[in-house]
């Protein structure tokens, strides 16, 4: 394109602007609509993702060990655990530890009527997922190992939790591409 072709071109179009006022400000407004609307979409899927995930990142499976399992045997099964990619965090609770936690959290001042330690005997690892959608290949790992005596998941959650996520997923893309199509075809016609 030469310069000059180039500058008859823009001003051909400031002409238009003038001539046809209405119509550019309803082109202008519409296409600003669109983009609008596109922004609040995007935002709030994004909003909505992080809130999914926030809650994917408190579901935890926990693992119970057999009588008379060492804590070296535990601390091996947790560092082995801590290496699988699909894991984000392990913590170690002694059953002291849950105990005094349970006693706070739901006793309060009931809990002087108990003298020994219910939970004696139930150290568990506490193990946190970076996506629950992988938390069956876990639990079967972990089913397998000799000291575990039992494995508590929330299989329900991390179903839910993967389904929502894959339904804002697709919500999202489908909103953005009716949006796309309108702010082509408005493009197309002005």
């Amino acid at each position: 394109m030469r310069i000059r072709t180039f500058f008859y071109t823009i001003g051909q179009g400031i002409k238009s602007l003038f001539r046809n006022g209405w119509y550019s400000i309803a082109s202008v407004a519409t296409i600003t609509a669109c983009l609008f609307l596109f922004g609040m979409f995007y935002t709030i899927i994004v909003n909505f993702q992080h809130m999914v995930r926030s809650a994917e990142e408190g579901v935890s499976v926990t693992v119970f060990f057999k009588e008379g399992t060492s804590e070296d045997e535990i601390q091996v099964l947790k560092a082995e655990v801590e290496k699988r990619p699909e894991v984000s965090k392990v913590d170690f609770q002694t059953a002291d530890e849950a105990w005094d936690s349970f006693k706070k959290q739901y006793l309060g001042d009931y809990a002087g009527g108990f003298p020994d330690n219910p939970l004696e005997g139930d150290d568990n690892l506490q193990i946190y997922m970076k996506n629950v959608s992988q938390q069956a290949n876990l639990v079967t790992y972990l089913e397998s190992v000799n000291i575990v005596r039992e494995v508590k998941r929330s299989e329900v959650t991390a179903m839910t939790l993967s389904a929502v996520n894959r339904l804002i997923t697709l919500i999202s893309a489908g909103v953005i591409l009716v949006l796309l199509g309108v702010s082509i075809f408005l493009i197309s016609n002005t």
